[in-house]
């Protein structure tokens, strides 16, 4: 995705993400549009940094990291040519949100550096609209 401590999109990510953003935005527009409050996309780290600093130091460092990331991520997927009809919406919708290494992944309780350095994509709903909706018309 991207090379050790750098924001920058490799080619092979970039190449993903033409072939993803387009499809994925087009599906949750057609299907899922009045639903969906944010789509995230949300940057993790491991837990370690490339020098010897404190624990919090490498968390810090490896947040900035991952907000550059995501906004890296975000920015090429508006601009692309195939996602430029969507745009207005991605602007309402689509948030970059760098997480560092708060949420690891983990085997048997043992970070699992490469697995926990990733980009995912996640939706927020609007489920506590829909429920307050539905209990007014049960009330």
């Amino acid at each position: 995705l991207f090379k050790s401590g750098e924001a920058d999109l490799t080619e092979e990510f970039k190449s993903v993400l033409q072939d993803f953003m387009p499809r994925y935005i087009e599906l949750l527009i057609s299907r899922f549009d009045m639903k969906i409050d944010e789509v995230r996309i949300e940057g993790h780290t491991s837990s370690e940094w490339s020098v010897s600093v404190s624990d919090s130091e490498a968390f810090i460092r490896n947040m900035q990291l991952s907000q550059a990331r995501t906004r890296t991520v975000l920015e090429y997927s508006i601009n692309m040519p195939e996602t430029r009809y969507f745009t207005p919406w991605m602007v309402k919708r689509v948030g970059a949100h760098g997480l560092s290494s708060a949420r690891l992944i983990t085997n048997n309780g043992v970070e699992d550096k490469k697995r926990s350095r990733r980009v995912e994509f996640t939706i927020k709903t609007k489920t506590k609209e829909t429920m307050f909706r539905i209990l007014d018309r049960i009330s």
